[in-house]
């Protein structure tokens, strides 16, 4: 059965196929079937295109070109999804017909992945080692937020009974008054106020006094600082071995 396929004329859009009609006069002159002549119409057959793509017939033969136009589609580079800008697909863009799929991957992009083989939207099947490394980084994080807990933590010097942070010994706080001390600028006895900042809470120490308040804070840091350090280095290690593994 022949089939003619109709175009733009300006274009060369593909429009629609049909049938032409049997012009009857010319077949019974000829003695063979001739057809209607149709305008911006071919007889070369049509190639196979997708959903978003079509034909358009240039200088005698069909050319496919895309539209994707504001469509979402799987960058291969950044390996996410974005909208395209052009008619056709870019370079490094595939389009992906799994909505469903993309909104699970857009959901959790750790938990699932493209098969950039089949282009289809899968379970990461290194998604268990993925949940591994998210637990072992949030231990991580856990040892220098118990260490900055420690050194924010108000504690009862014994010698005056009030209460102070292991962080003066760190931020500066009291190593200002030291330094201006070793420079002469700086006399003891000196006002020093607890956590609590209240007038009655403030007490006046004398050189000896005020260094043995430096010295019990930062044992204290020190503790917390090496209680941090070794839980580090015992994590460390196996964040990075996963990270390999995950990579590779």
């Amino acid at each position: 059965m022949t089939t003619i396929h109709i175009y733009d004329k300006e274009t060369g859009k593909f429009m629609r196929s049909q049938e032409p009609k049997l012009d009857i006069l010319e077949t019974q002159i000829q003695g063979k079937d001739v057809y209607v002549t149709y305008p911006n119409s071919t007889l070369v057959e049509l190639p196979e295109y997708t959903e978003h793509e079509i034909p358009y017939f240039i200088n005698g033969a069909w050319v496919i070109k895309g539209q994707y136009k504001n469509l979402e589609v799987y960058n291969k580079t950044s390996k996410s999804f974005e909208y395209c800008y052009t008619d056709d697909l870019g370079e490094d863009q595939v389009y992906i017909n799994d909505k469903e799929g993309i909104e699970k991957f857009k959901s959790d992009y750790q938990k699932y992945i493209v098969d950039e083989e089949t282009w289809t939207i899968i379970d990461n099947p290194k998604y268990p080692l993925i949940q591994q490394l998210n637990a072992l980084n949030e231990q991580l994080a856990n040892t220098d937020t118990a260490y900055n807990e420690i050194l924010d933590t108000p504690v009862v010097f014994p010698l005056t009974g009030k209460l102070y942070k292991p962080r003066w010994t760190e931020d500066g706080t009291y190593a200002n008054l030291i330094t201006a001390k070793l420079a002469g600028l700086g006399n003891f006895p000196i006002d020093i106020w607890d956590a609590t900042k209240l007038e009655e809470n403030k007490v006046s120490m004398d050189e000896e006094t005020f260094g043995a308040l430096c010295a019990f804070l930062v044992n204290i840091q020190r503790q917390a600082f090496d209680v941090r350090k070794a839980a580090q280095a015992e994590l460390i290690p196996q964040i990075d071995a996963l990270k390999g593994q995950i990579e590779n």
